[in-house]
């Protein structure tokens, strides 16, 4: 979770990153409960965001055009 908290530390250096957010994306990416992301944890973590991410893209209904 220290590797998470610079990741969102505040970029005026103020300490605002809460806690529990931080506990909540951390048990998310530890998918084998062990209290640790390894280094494969962390990489099928960002691989499903990025799988959701495009799915979403893929899935945005289209937008007409608008008419003048």
């Amino acid at each position: 979770s220290d590797a998470l908290n610079l990741l969102f530390y505040d970029e005026n250096d103020n300490n605002n990153v809460n806690q529990a957010y931080i506990e909540e994306i951390v048990a998310e990416m530890d998918f084998d409960m062990d209290g640790k992301i390894d280094a494969n944890e962390f990489l099928e973590s960002f691989r499903i965001v990025n799988m959701k991410k495009s799915e979403n893209v893929y899935n945005k209904p289209k937008r007409k055009p608008n008419r003048w």
